[in-house]
């Protein structure tokens, strides 16, 4: 067993996918497939069980992914050793953000490299309730998130810091009856048919409020497929819930689809920023990335 094998099972596993793995991983998936392959018989055992749904450990994976993981943690440590020792430090800024808000970091990103080569920023994409659990057992510095009060209280460990202002609208095709409206209330789309991201909380905190002050929405589908979603709103069979942000930066706003501003008092001034915790400064690099970072976001703001 090598290291990109011990690297690629301590990723499913985190990510419960093969294809999410090899996006983490920046391979193919089929390389992915290939390497678990491999070591599976390498090791004589198996260490997933596979389906359309994922990949789950076996028992005898548990085990093995666990020692993988120790053993990764102590190479990590070793190399932050050797820099330290050879006055060479590791920069590394570990950054988690939904499938909303990462690609907001992109900009950013491919400018902080070309002028700082050597600090290595690694994305991680997730549900706002991991990036918490990651923040919180070291696993991830920074996360980039709507900050919900009802996700952050009782959380005094914590801090923030307030990025860029949005809101929630409904996203529909140009062809749709309601694509004239710049602005519309809850009663009028209670029975369009919507199309929602499986992870995004800030949706399903939506959904239940409406639910609690009028009646449930008409939730055709749940999908973590982007593409899937704008083809669907494209064609005019659904709509779509999302802030008004994300879909911009997702580049999904063009001739074929119109936003349209939701009347529902509490989702129109929405705060994204960063998360962290309190006791965990910063590396200097890692400060100048968020600065950067907050000043090609303020463009965004509506």
């Amino acid at each position: 067993m090598n290291l990109e094998q011990m690297e690629c099972i301590v990723e499913i596993a985190k990510t419960g996918s093969l294809s999410k793995a090899a996006i983490q991983m920046n391979v193919t998936r089929s390389a992915v497939s290939q390497s678990i392959t491999n070591l599976e018989t390498e090791l004589g055992i198996k260490l997933f069980i596979r389906s359309h749904a994922g990949a789950v450990p076996t028992a005898d994976g548990e085990i093995i992914i666990h020692k993988a993981t120790v053993i990764l943690k102590e190479v990590q440590g070793i190399k932050a050793e050797a820099a330290k020792r050879t006055n060479s430090p590791l920069h590394e800024l570990r950054i988690a953000g939904t499938p909303a808000q990462l690609p907001l970091i992109t900009d950013t990103y491919f400018s902080f490299k070309k002028e700082h080569p050597h600090i290595h920023v690694s994305f991680m994409e997730n549900s706002a309730l991991q990036i918490i659990d990651d923040i919180e057992h070291d696993r991830v510095d920074v996360g980039l998130l709507v900050l919900l009060d009802s996700l952050l209280q009782g959380r005094p460990h914590l801090m923030t810091s307030p990025l860029v202002l949005t809101k929630l609208v409904l996203f529909v095709s140009k062809t749709s009856p309601l694509a004239a409206n710049t602005s519309i209330s809850i009663e009028q789309f209670l029975d369009l048919p919507l199309v929602l991201h499986q992870e995004d909380l800030l949706t399903r905190l939506f959904t239940e409020d409406v639910a609690k002050h009028h009646r449930p929405l008409n939730i055709a589908l749940y999908t973590d497929n982007l593409e899937a979603m704008r083809s669907m709103v494209s064609r005019n069979y659904v709509a779509t819930i999302a802030t008004e942000l994300a879909i911009r930066s997702f580049s999904l706003y063009s001739d074929n689809y119109v936003c349209i501003d939701i009347e529902h008092p509490g989702w129109d001034a929405l705060l994204i920023g960063c998360v962290r915790l309190k006791d965990k400064p910063l590396s200097e690099m890692a400060q100048l990335f968020m600065e950067q970072l907050e000043n090609d976001l303020s463009k965004w703001n509506y």
